[in-house]
């Protein structure tokens, strides 16, 4: 059995959440930010759902390199 190590560069600036999450938190002031960050959670979730089920993963997100074994 093959175990595969996912290790996003978080934050990733770029990536479709992050910009989603900007632009939200920008557009209604700060005043929902908690509810805001529930909703990223869950996109977060879903997100790392597809990876693991489709390989699909996140526009613009960027993922290191695993590091070397020894």
């Amino acid at each position: 059995m093959q175990v595969t190590r996912v290790a996003p560069d978080w934050p990733a600036p770029t990536s479709a959440l992050s910009l989603w999450f900007h632009e939200r938190v920008q557009r209604l002031g700060g005043r929902m930010r908690k509810t805001i960050i529930v909703a990223l959670a869950r996109k977060l979730l879903i997100a790392l759902w597809q990876y693991t089920t489709a390989g699909v993963v996140i526009e613009g997100a960027v993922m290191k390199a695993p590091p070397a074994t020894i």
